[in-house]
């Protein structure tokens, strides 16, 4: 381990004052952290985890017409799908979701 590398994380919090009730939320930073290392080669490895999978969906799509990866990159591939979709399908309207409100049904201490 480097020197450099022998300082604790970070812990901040931010607080969600437009949940009722309030909620938190945790940031760790470590850019000189002893688990600067673990976190670098982890990162690579659900990088490449990553690709391989989204490789994989791309040559599944071939063969059916949905899209069943949605993982982005950037805004730009939102945009092109949007513009690209508008094309064909002619749809006016855009919807987002918070991943609390699609299950309602679960509570969520059990998530």
């Amino acid at each position: 381990m480097h020197q450099e590398n022998k300082c604790v994380p970070y812990l901040y919090v931010t607080v969600k004052m437009h949940k009722s009730p309030v909620k938190f939320r945790m940031i760790t930073s470590g850019s000189k952290s002893s688990l600067k290392q673990l976190s670098i080669a982890v990162g690579l490895c659900l990088s490449r985890g990553l690709r391989i999978v989204k490789n994989y969906s791309r040559y599944r799509d071939r063969f059916h017409s949905r899209n069943d990866f949605y993982i982005i990159d950037s805004s730009k591939e939102v945009l092109d799908f949007m513009f690209n979709d508008n094309r064909t399908s002619y749809r006016k309207s855009v919807s987002t979701f918070d991943f609390t409100t699609l299950y309602t049904s679960i509570p969520h201490d059990e998530l």
